[in-house]
């Protein structure tokens, strides 16, 4: 844990030897992925940990990136970062969980990793995939644990909160202002949806190139297009009083291109989630502007009956780095939560 929080000097390395980092290729459906594999060379065969960091994730020689993967390595992990071309552009991929179900055959087949110690660890988005790839029937039985911090649960819910600028849990809904990245993200998303080139087009310049005097061009747009145009428009709403209602931002999801929404639901955990048999360990961020908290505590209720599960809130963290300020009477309570937290995912695997 000292290797990821913003300290001064870092223990871990006083008692372990350096760890190694390879860059390693792994079959794919149709080709080869590519992923970092971090290790303490010593010949012991430890446990693994499958770790995904989500859209836009930090480069893979970003310090915040090498310190997990040094941290993991020196808690006994030998822990492979997968790196997704889709996701690096911002781009949400529907073959991302089958790419994450490879990467884990590949990772407990190394002669170095014990098979029957095995997990997943995944960041935002990132998290979320895991869920759905550890849910798939030929890895199920294998997936020792997963970590999800700031994950979502169901992708429409979240497309509908973004839109709307607020969120909700059971009968409870929040104003919420969301990230840039999530804006940019959603943007690019639900333009791409639309079937028709010259709707993608005229709601591009209007969106994404700010050329407001393309809504002239509206008249017989479809109606999935004009589901897109009304939830965009929500999203860029100067005044409050222009935004949708959580209800109108559902009715305009649901009258986007149907096979959009089948895709939706192969990637949202609120799908997969029976089939899960993992141990799951949910973390947050609580005032989280990329996801909001309330995803993961949909999570966790949807797992609650199940049982094996771990569910966590924390208030210093920005989005899933470490780095708000707080005082010092937080800072230690919350990095008390943060190691019991992390002991959770190593105990699984002694």
């Amino acid at each position: 844990m000292t290797q990821v929080l913003p300290l001064p000097v870092k223990p871990q390395t006083w008692m372990s030897a350096e760890p190694v980092r390879e860059a390693i290729t792994f079959p794919l459906s149709d080709g080869d992925g590519t992923a970092d594999i971090y290790r303490v060379s010593d010949g012991k065969v430890r446990a693994g940990v499958l770790v995904t960091a989500g859209i836009n994730p930090a480069p893979r020689d970003d310090h915040r990136i090498v310190n997990l993967g040094k941290a993991l390595a020196l808690a006994g992990f030998v822990a492979m970062f997968p790196w997704s071309p889709s996701m690096m552009s911002k781009r949400l991929n529907l073959d991302e969980p089958d790419n994450l179900v490879r990467a884990f055959e590949y990772l407990r087949g190394l002669p170095y990793v014990d098979p029957n110690r095995v997990g997943m660890a995944g960041f935002c988005v990132g998290a979320s995939m895991l869920i759905v790839a550890a849910s798939d029937s030929r890895i199920s039985d294998d997936v020792n644990f997963v970590s999800d911090f700031g994950g979502y649960y169901d992708m429409s819910d979240l497309f509908k909160q973004i839109s709307s600028n607020r969120s909700f849990y059971r009968q409870t809904v929040e104003p919420w202002v969301p990230n840039h990245l999530t804006e940019e993200v959603l943007t690019n998303h639900l333009i791409e949806s639309l079937e028709e080139e010259d709707e993608r087009e005229t709601l591009s310049h209007i969106f994404i190139e700010k050329d407001s005097a393309r809504s002239s061009s509206l008249d017989g747009i479809s109606t999935e297009g004009m589901a897109v145009y009304h939830l965009l428009d929500s999203l860029n709403a100067q005044d409050e009083g222009q935004r949708l209602t959580l209800e109108k931002a559902d009715k305009f999801v649901g009258d986007l291109p149907a096979d959009f929404l089948e895709g939706l639901k192969t990637i949202s955990p609120s799908t997969h989630v029976g089939d899960l048999k993992a141990q799951v360990m949910i973390a947050h961020d609580r005032e989280d502007n990329l996801v909001p908290a309330e995803e993961s505590r949909r999570l966790a209720d949807a797992l609650s009956e199940r049982g094996r599960i771990r569910h966590t809130e924390f208030s210093f963290f920005s989005h899933v780095t470490p780095d708000k300020r707080v005082g010092p009477l937080t800072f230690m309570r919350e990095a008390f939560k943060l190691f019991r937290h992390t002991y959770s995912i190593i105990r699984v695997t002694v």
